[in-house]
């Protein structure tokens, strides 16, 4: 029984790491995607960290496999590829901006005997909000 845990990680935090530590309760099987500098960028998203060094961040944290991923349809095809049984994701995950971008909805999953896990958050800590106080305290006051 594998677990798929897709991602950014970015700044890797203790909202990324209960979400791993919830996976292994349901499987020691886990294989984790990030989502690789020009994906992220594509998404929108914005990094503190390049994809080098938020999977040294995963690495130092968790012996598993870890694949940076630069497309929607690259981490459809390993998650194909491997079969897993659930699909890990914060409850911050949208479905139907996945289903835009690439034409897959939750029948896909189905069709695939995926099934998709959406944990909540831990309050009060994301990537956003730690880049936000690196910036503040970067700021130098006149």
């Amino acid at each position: 029984m594998q677990v798929i845990i897709p991602g950014t990680f970015d700044l890797l935090h203790e909202g990324h790491k209960e979400l791993i530590r919830f996976a292994l309760l349901i499987s020691k099987d886990i294989i984790i995607t990030i989502n690789g500098d020009k994906f992220s960028k594509l998404l929108g998203k914005k990094t503190s960290q390049t994809e080098q060094e938020r999977l040294k961040g995963l690495k130092d944290f968790i012996n598993c496999p870890v694949y940076i991923v630069n497309s929607e349809s690259e981490s459809l095809k390993i998650a194909i590829d491997n079969a897993p049984c659930f699909r890990l994701t914060g409850d911050d995950w949208d479905i139907s901006k996945t289903s835009k971008r690439c034409g897959v909805d939750r029948s896909f999953w189905k069709r695939n005997n995926i099934y998709l896990i959406y944990k909540d958050r831990v309050p009060n800590i994301s990537s956003t909000k730690l880049r936000n106080a690196q910036t503040k305290s970067n700021t130098v006051s006149i």
